[in-house]
């Protein structure tokens, strides 16, 4: 990734991650949910949904407001942090609004990480399932492995995890991040080639005018 940071696509249940941090998709009130929230409460035991029930109340009912995102420990989990961020429900707001939360909530629980030094963090499709509303699961998966290429610690290991059981949400996460590892290619690709046409033309300027200095023409 162009911050140095390694993507990996992952199939399985993200619940069951064994690394630094988990992301919980989670609703605002952050005492748990269904699905993916679901998987993670009952994994994470007592401890999590005690760390849970610890977290303040920003507004009446609300911990963690849509498009942020506050840690906690991951109590059973196999990882020793838990990260719960809030996607948007798509529809609610118009589609440009939705899209920048979603990109908060990923950009959120990557500054949570980067505070606790984790070097391997798990992500499940934020926004996915009915969240999504009239979106593609592609376009929510473009939306949250664009963010997470381009602002993930430098040496982090991120893995997108698509649930074993959703054939959409797998294709749709494994093209988003082909497509971002492809993009991402391509801009190393012209940096490499921006800089050494930029060492030529400094070798050039460095010459003695009455001399001739092959140059990038004279190749």
């Amino acid at each position: 990734m162009p911050t140095g940071a390694v993507l990996c696509y992952s199939i399985g249940n993200v619940e069951k991650f064994t690394g630094d941090a988990i992301v919980n998709a989670a609703n605002e009130g952050c005492l748990g949910g269904a699905g993916v929230d679901g998987a993670i409460t009952k994994a994470g035991g007592p401890k999590l949904a005690n760390a849970r029930q610890q977290l303040p109340e920003v507004k009446s009912g609300v911990r963690c407001p849509t498009g942020s995102a506050v840690l906690t420990v991951g109590g059973a989990l196999k990882a020793r942090w838990c990260i719960h961020a809030v996607g948007p429900r798509y529809g609610s707001r118009p589609k440009g609004e939705d899209d920048a939360l979603l990109r908060s909530a990923y950009g959120a629980a990557l500054e949570l990480a980067a505070e606790k030094r984790v070097a391997s963090i798990a992500f499940p499709l934020l926004s996915g399932g009915v969240s999504k509303g009239q979106q593609s699961s592609l376009e929510v998966a473009r939306a949250g492995v664009q963010h997470v290429t381009t602002n993930a610690s430098p040496g982090m290991e991120v893995h997108i995890v698509a649930f074993a059981a959703d054939l959409e949400g797998q294709k749709a996460i494994g093209q988003a991040c082909e497509e971002a590892t492809a993009a991402a290619t391509a801009v190393a690709a012209r940096a490499t080639r921006t800089t050494a046409a930029a060492g030529r033309v400094t070798a050039a300027a460095a010459a003695p005018a009455h001399e001739h200095t092959p140059a990038a023409s004279d190749e």
